[in-house]
């Protein structure tokens, strides 16, 4: 069973986002931001929640420049 990567490591993923598991309420509001974000109503830096797992998300880390593990 794989828990949301979010900021709460408890929470039991029921969805994904570009393949980071992820808790129905984060996985809603990230999905909230991601409307909001290409609507022009927030900038990027307001999705928070979609900043937080953006690091575990595999086209990201090459964008960004985070390594990639290969666990």
């Amino acid at each position: 069973m794989e828990h949301c990567k979010c900021s709460d490591y408890r929470s039991v993923a029921t969805h994904t986002w570009a393949l980071v598991p992820l808790c129905q309420e984060h996985f809603e509001a990230v999905k909230k931001e991601t409307e909001l974000y290409y609507k022009k109503r927030i900038a990027y830096a307001a999705r928070v929640n979609y900043l937080s797992i953006m690091y575990l998300i595999p086209w990201s880390r090459k964008e960004w420049g985070y390594a990639i593990s290969r666990n």
